[in-house]
């Protein structure tokens, strides 16, 4: 590059442009890198105990590593690398480049993962950033075999930048304030969701209206409820799929709905549109915005799902369309099906995939109140799906904003001069 396109106050170094301040060091300059050990897993002595053994799968969106799934007791630890706490943690077997910190006065990882006792220099908090912005350069120095491999002595020689010290906590500083804020937004989506799950088994028991209450099939109910079986005032129906081998049916505006896209929430488009032609040579069929939509199959834990129409729109054979009579809203249907998930998954059958059917969804026993207390329980749980909704829209706002500053910051784009942490 030449001189003439470097930014003013910044310098071309071998990872990039920086500011003309900040230095270029190998991450082993960073402090002291251990690779952690898993004690021997024949003796019983070593684990049980109350010192966390960090692996991968106990590294996730949050800062501080918190609990792991395997403990080791003293003398397990004495086995190990003993990590003090705010060591820097990064994954070098397998997923490369998850990141953490300790937050334990004592504690040891496993043989995936590199540690980083940061020495004077180096502020901890912002190296775990700093890992963050460079995954990709991890990655990239991994031997890829059967699992990708970044070990020690390649990992500690691998270049990276280093503000001055001061700087370097107020990034940590600025982004770590940003984290915080939408992992306050993700434990209050959480804690909603933990209400609506005791709301809905309070309200599917008791009701609204202080009745005396009957057992059923289905459990404690009101005495003024009914137990009916789903097809009893429900119309179900399943979709088709056009034949892939004829293009002319498919890439039309006829939105085409398939089992994952049914994930508790209005669908509003489809990753999927078939034609007029598809739609006239196949099974599917056109049902109106409004239907309640429920997975029949799918992967994982796709079956049982359900959703609400917000458009017009066809569906794969995998999905069904519950269409309930004049006394049912389809807005309760879709609340307690909702709360009746597991029961309703337990219902498939099948020889590998366990499946739902039509035939199968109609013998749901589902607990009917009057019209008016149906509308006002689905008020309620709506009041607390807009809680969650807008929990989880903030966190998406902060969780952007993170990594728009993580940019600007760790290219020095925008600078923490003079801020006071």
């Amino acid at each position: 590059m030449p001189k003439a396109d470097v930014l003013d106050g910044f310098k071309k170094t071998e990872v990039g442009l920086i500011p003309e301040e900040w230095d270029v060091v190998k991450i082993k300059d960073c402090g002291e890198i251990i690779t952690g050990t898993t004690p021997s897993t024949s003796n019983q002595e070593y684990y049980g105990g109350p010192y966390m053994l960090i692996s991968p799968a106990d590294l996730g969106d949050r800062i501080y590593v918190t609990n792991s799934q395997r403990k080791i007791t003293e003398k397990g630890l004495a086995k190990s690398r003993v990590l003090p706490k705010h060591s820097v943690l990064v994954t070098c077997i397998g997923s490369i480049g998850k990141t953490g910190i300790t937050s334990a006065e004592q504690s040891a990882c496993n043989q995936q993962i590199n540690a980083i006792i940061c020495n004077p220099k180096t502020d901890s908090h912002f190296l775990y950033f700093l890992f963050n912005q460079i995954a990709p350069v991890l990655d990239a120095r991994a031997v890829k075999t059967t699992l990708p491999i970044l070990n020690k002595s390649n990992f500690e020689q691998i270049p990276v930048f280093l503000p001055p010290l001061p700087e370097q906590h107020a990034i940590a500083h600025v982004l770590s304030k940003i984290q915080a804020a939408a992992e306050i937004q993700a434990n209050i989506a959480e804690r909603a969701r933990e209400l609506k799950r005791a709301l809905m088994a309070k309200l599917f028991t008791e009701g609204l209206r202080g009745e005396p209450l009957k057992e059923t099939e289905i459990g404690l109910m009101p005495e003024g409820w009914e137990v009916i079986k789903l097809g009893e005032r429900v119309t179900v129906q399943s979709g088709g799929t056009p034949s892939r081998s004829n293009s002319s049916y498919w890439g039309g505006k006829i939105a085409w709905v398939k089992t994952g896209e049914i994930n508790y929430k209005v669908i509003t488009d489809t990753e999927e549109k078939i034609t007029e032609a598809g739609l006239a040579n196949s099974s599917a069929r056109l049902v109106p915005a409004g239907t309640l939509l429920m997975a029949m199959y799918g992967q994982g834990v796709t079956r049982g799902r359900v959703a609400i129409l917000g458009i017009e729109a066809t569906t794969n054979q995998a999905c069904a369309a519950l269409v309930p009579n004049e006394t049912l809203t389809t807005d309760y249907l879709y609340v307690y099906l909702s709360f009746a998930y597991e029961r309703v998954r337990n219902l498939g059958h099948g020889a590998q995939q366990t499946n739902l059917s039509g035939e199968i969804i109609k013998t749901i026993k589902l607990p009917v109140p009057s019209l008016d207390e149906q509308k006002e329980i689905v008020c309620i749980m709506q009041t607390v799906d807009a809680k969650i909704e807008t929990a989880e829209r903030k966190r998406a706002m902060l969780d952007e904003l993170f990594r728009a500053m993580l940019e600007q910051l760790m290219t020095g784009r925008v600078r923490t001069t003079g801020l006071s942490v």
